[in-house]
């Protein structure tokens, strides 16, 4: 039977369909005679504005232990880097290790329809947000300079040995009473200069693209490790605004999402064993 329709489907976290958002459009924009889907269990919402319908994620379809599987008409394609670990030497859930992620699905779809598609450089997938998709909070009254954005919520994949905030969020509040503090998720911590994501954003299902609306155009600062939130702030204007400070806080030497890539930003990927030096760096840099 004729290939007819193409269905991506991802059976991880909300940070795995960011990261494959770029390649996935790019395929899609590549290969026009096809329809798409993409079927994942993070909500519709977050794929909005790479214009593929969304589809629920259904076991009896979606072959999990499957690189690739035709169904009838469809071709179905997992997009779930660690899938493909094998085949990559140091893999790890990084943009580098995405990027030979995808030339490996590109040939699964030659293999399977015998259409070639040209994979771009590299720099080419930083992922640009079209904002005009989702519900942007407006008349935000926020100083940019003075503004931080703090990731806070839960890693799931484990990628930091933090496993939580607090006392980050604790020592940066008490040290710049004059600066402004966004967390995406509840701190127990009580200080007139914390603020809270969800009370600036009225939006229905997940906002993490309004998150990284906020922090895009709002806040000099973010610090975050490897989740979801920190993740869809990896847009191309926030990375390479040389206006911006970005703290990203990891395990390993190679499980952040910028591994060994250079951007204009200051960006600093900060080993997050020994929390005072964590401190340091972050203090110093906000002081500057």
């Amino acid at each position: 039977m004729e290939i007819k329709r193409i269905a991506f489907f991802n059976y991880f976290h909300n940070g795995d369909i960011f990261l494959s958002k770029p390649y996935v459009k790019h395929i899609a924009e590549s290969l026009p005679q096809f329809s798409f889907s993409y079927a994942h269990s993070n909500g519709s919402k977050i794929i909005k504005d790479i214009g593929i319908d969304y589809q629920e994620l259904n076991s009896s379809y979606f072959p999990e232990s499957a690189e690739y599987f035709i169904n009838g008409d469809t071709l179905l394609i997992n997009t779930h880097v660690g899938k493909y670990f094998s085949y990559i030497e140091d893999a790890e859930c990084n943009w580098i290790t995405t990027h030979k992620v995808y030339e490996k699905i590109n040939k699964n779809i030659f293999d399977a329809i015998g259409v070639k598609i040209k994979i771009k450089d590299i720099k080419d997938y930083v992922y640009e947000t079209d904002y005009s998709c989702y519900d942007i909070p407006s008349n935000l009254s926020l100083d940019y300079e003075n503004t931080v954005m703090i990731s806070n919520g839960n890693v799931m994949s484990g990628q930091s040995n933090l496993q939580s905030m607090d006392n980050i969020i604790h020592y940066l509040v008490n040290v710049f009473p004059e600066k402004k503090f966004i967390l995406t998720h509840e701190s127990s911590i009580q200080s007139n200069n914390i603020l809270y994501t969800k009370d600036l954003i009225q939006t229905n299902g997940s906002d993490l693209n309004e998150i990284s609306y906020i922090a895009d155009k709002h806040c000099k600062y973010i610090i975050g490790r490897q989740s979801g939130p920190f993740i869809f702030m990896n847009t191309s204007s926030i990375l390479n605004n040389k206006n911006k400070k970005i703290f990203s806080l990891r395990y390993n030497r190679n499980c952040d999402f910028l591994y060994q890539i250079k951007v204009d930003s200051e960006y600093f990927s900060i080993l997050d064993k020994d929390i005072n030096y964590v401190f340091d760096i972050i203090e110093k840099n906000l002081r500057d």
